[in-house]
């Protein structure tokens, strides 16, 4: 529950629609527990109703068209502050900060120190090509590859 809490927020802080469906999506592709709570086709299509067993129904645009002729322009509301913008960056700057604190320059306490180096001339996800990203944490012999696909 908590993890659908925080996907929520975060996706209500992205100021683009066009981000978030992307964000959407690919949250979708890569989170299991969301994947299996998506309907099937046979699911979606148990749910809707054929337009042969809706019968008559009135028609819907002329009436739209000329309540669109008939109605007074609406009045423009004052420009308010887009706080959703507000609240990103204020989120942004913060992580920035909690960023820079925890990684920030630190003088290392041990003397050890592995020595590998690690390079990857080539990465491939489902024989496409890859980004590969190098994480190398404090402790000396810890270090993450992320790979991930280039759209």
């Amino acid at each position: 529950m908590r993890h659908l809490k925080k996907t929520r927020i975060l996706l209500g802080l992205c100021p683009f629609k066009a981000w978030r469906a992307s964000l959407v999506r690919r949250h979708l592709e890569e989170c299991a527990v969301c994947r299996e709570d998506l309907a099937d086709v046979r699911q979606a299509r148990s749910v809707t109703i054929a337009g042969s067993e809706l019968g008559p129904v009135k028609d819907f645009w002329p009436q739209f068209a000329e309540s669109l002729r008939t109605k007074a322009p609406a009045k423009t509301k004052a420009a308010r502050p887009a706080w959703r913008w507000a609240i990103g960056t204020a989120g942004l700057a913060g992580i920035a900060v909690l960023t820079f604190l925890i990684l920030g320059p630190r003088q290392r306490t041990n003397g050890l120190d592995s020595g590998v180096k690690l390079r990857v001339n080539y990465a491939e996800l489902y024989e496409k090509p890859a980004q590969a990203i190098i994480f190398q944490t404090q402790e000396a012999d810890s270090t993450f590859v992320w790979v991930e696909r280039q759209n």
